[in-house]
C-alpha cells in the first residue's frame, strides 16, 4: 500500500512540475501582453491628443482664409483641368 501510494505521489509531482513550467510560460506571456496594452494605450491617447490640437489650428486657419477672402472680396472659383497651363487671371 505505501509503495503503491509513493509511486501515485511521484507520478503527480512530475505533472505538476510540468504543468507549473506551462503555467509560469503563461503568466510571462501575458505580463509581456499586459505591457504591450499599456503601451498601445498610451499610443492612442497621444495620437488622439494630435488629432485633436490639429483640429483646432485647421479650424482656425479656415477662420483666417474666410476673414481674409472677406475683406478682399474674393470668391472661390472651380479649377478646371482646362486651366491648367494657362496664366492665372
Amino acid at each position: 500500500m505505501l509503495e503503491a501510494l509513493r509511486n501515485h505521489r511521484r507520478k503527480r509531482n512530475g505533472v505538476g512540475k510540468k504543468q507549473s513550467s506551462v503555467i509560469d510560460g503563461l503568466r510571462q506571456e501575458n505580463a509581456t501582453l499586459r505591457d504591450r496594452v499599456g503601451k498601445i494605450t498610451a499610443l492612442v491617447d497621444h495620437y488622439f491628443s494630435a488629432y485633436r490640437e490639429t483640429q483646432v489650428l485647421l479650424e482656425r486657419t479656415e477662420r483666417q482664409l474666410a476673414e481674409v477672402r472677406r475683406s478682399l472680396g474674393t470668391k472661390p472659383r472651380l479649377i478646371s483641368r482646362a486651366d491648367f497651363g494657362r496664366p492665372m487671371r
